[in-house]
């Protein structure tokens, strides 16, 4: 024990927490027994908000809009460049050909120099010229292209002028061809070229505008679709977070009242939450009387179609006071039952702090079962380190009792390991869960051959624990049991080896303090 002493200060702070544990009196539940009722398969939070989702599906479909609207007003603003500079082309050189008509037929240069020098030019217009049908250039001003790159059997024509890009478009100039004609003779050719680089810088600025316009909309649009995306996610938002609520088992009552579908899934959640908060008042009550392992399994098991039970492994621990009778005698029936309820309270936080359940309390007796209805691969060495820290829990507290001029309480404990049936037993209008079979029976057999102070096992269980655990006892003798054509070998345990150093003293102090009535 000096070991065990020596780790005393750090174990005692986890059994602390453990009989807190056991004996808290506020029904606190763990996360995972609050949402057993409702069939949650777990709320992850998504990568993408519903808001968000609906702010960038309308952001997008906004986007694309004002992209083809966009597309369709720059194509428009092109065709209709291309229509005025051919328009009004083709009326300006067929004019300038009209006048010049006379003075080329009848050969007067300088009517025509004078024609084309008086010629006003636009903002459009960088060259004109007057040509003879040979291509023999007569009169001009501002630039004209070579005369072999023109061909004057095309009324309209372009051709480059530089090979430098100045701007996002090519630099090209359209050359307006008109012939000069009379009474079916063709003397010459008029040529007026129309730069296209103050139309692209027109055109440039006019994209511009039309694109800032366009961004302004879409921010517009993004800010609003935000607005909106929130608004119309905020009742699947509620219902969310609604249900995420449910699942922690906290009771979510959604104020907001609608006339429509969400309306309808808000209702569904308050009568959900209403439900949760009735079955969770069912199973507080239950805690009060049946252990919480218990409590939850019978929770499970309401519905009729899962109301059989199942067979499991586990170990049954009976603990009984010896010579109760002849206590109760000489105290009043009040004092009995403070003298019990006190009693119990202290095996149960024994039974608990190995794992063990209270299955019910038989008079002066209680029955703890270990390995059902949680599976527990330990039950048997829990019950039987369970049975040792209940007598020396029993030994502490009779020092204490003679010391205040009580009576003595003495236990003697029969623990037996095997399969039996486990689930809710008894007439339809009144079951429990319990745990019955060969090995209930004989573990209660147990109980009755054991003598004051002692704990009594059967042979198996020895053999299961011991290589494992060991233990030091005493064989008693063999026994004969109903239903069993060979004797039982029963031993006497006077101590087992524990898993880990357990500081005992700290321990049943921890339970006197925290247990005191």
């Amino acid at each position: 024990m000096s070991r065990s002493h020596n780790n005393g200060g750090v174990i005692r702070v986890h059994f602390t927490f453990l009989i807190h544990r056991v004996n808290d009196d506020s029904d606190s539940r763990l996360p995972d027994r609050n949402c057993q009722y409702v069939k949650f398969s777990g709320l992850k939070k998504p990568a993408l908000s519903l808001a968000a989702q609906y702010a960038a599906t309308i952001s997008l479909l906004v986007f694309i809009s004002m992209g083809a609207l966009t597309f369709m007003m720059v194509y428009n603003q092109i065709e209709e460049n291309d229509r005025y500079i051919n328009d009004f082309g083709r009326i300006i050189t067929r004019q300038l050909a009209a006048a010049s008509v006379e003075p080329l037929f009848a050969n007067r240069p300088l009517e025509l120099e004078v024609l084309i020098s008086n010629f006003h030019f636009d903002n459009h217009i960088s060259g004109a010229g007057i040509y003879r049908h040979d291509g023999q250039l007569l009169a001009s001003k501002g630039e004209l292209p070579p005369v072999h790159d023109i061909d004057f059997s095309l009324p309209v024509q372009s051709t480059a002028i530089e090979e430098q890009l100045t701007s996002k478009f090519t630099p090209y100039s359209i050359l307006h061809i008109s012939p000069i004609e009379f009474k079916g003779v063709t003397a010459g050719n008029v040529v007026i070229v129309f730069s296209t680089d103050i139309m692209n810088a027109d055109f440039e600025a006019r994209l511009g505008y039309i694109l800032l316009a366009s961004l302004f909309l879409v921010m517009v649009v993004i800010m609003a679709s935000i607005y909106l995306g929130k608004k119309l996610s905020h009742p699947i938002s509620t219902l969310a977070s609604a249900a995420e609520s449910l699942q922690t088992g906290k009771l979510y009552e959604i104020k907001e009242r609608r006339n429509d579908e969400i309306g309808q899934l808000i209702n569904i959640i308050n009568m959900l939450g209403a439900d949760l908060l009735q079955k969770s008042q069912v199973e507080n009550t239950l805690h009060r009387f049946l252990n919480k392992d218990v409590a939850s399994k019978v929770m499970h098991q309401l519905d009729p179609v899962h109301m059989e039970g199942e067979h499991v492994h586990a170990t049954v621990l009976f603990a009984d006071i010896v010579g109760f009778t002849t206590i109760s005698e000489n105290l009043e029936p009040d004092q009995v039952q403070r003298l019990l309820n006190e009693y119990f309270d202290y095996l149960n936080a024994c039974a608990r702090f190995f794992f063990g359940n209270i299955d019910k309390f038989i008079g002066d007796c209680v029955m703890v079962v270990f390995g059902a209805p949680k599976e527990d691969p330990q039950h048997p060495y829990h019950a039987i380190a369970c049975a040792e820290l209940m007598q020396k829990l029993m030994k502490k507290l009779n020092e204490r009792r003679r010391a205040e001029g009580l009576y003595t309480i003495e236990l003697r404990v029969g623990i037996n390991s095997g399969n039996m049936l486990a689930g809710l037993l008894g007439a339809r209008e009144r079951m429990e869960y319990t745990v019955v079979g060969d090995a209930v029976n004989l573990a209660s057999r147990l109980c009755s051959e054991a003598e004051s102070g002692e704990i009594v096992i059967e042979e198996s269980l020895y053999k299961t624990v011991n290589p494992k655990y060991p233990m030091e006892v005493d064989s008693l003798k063999k026994i004969r049991v109903r239903g069993k054509k060979q004797p039982v070998n029963i031993y006497r345990v006077s101590h087992i080896q524990h898993a880990m150093p357990v500081a005992t003293d700290d321990l049943i102090k921890d339970i006197l303090e925290h247990n005191a009535y």
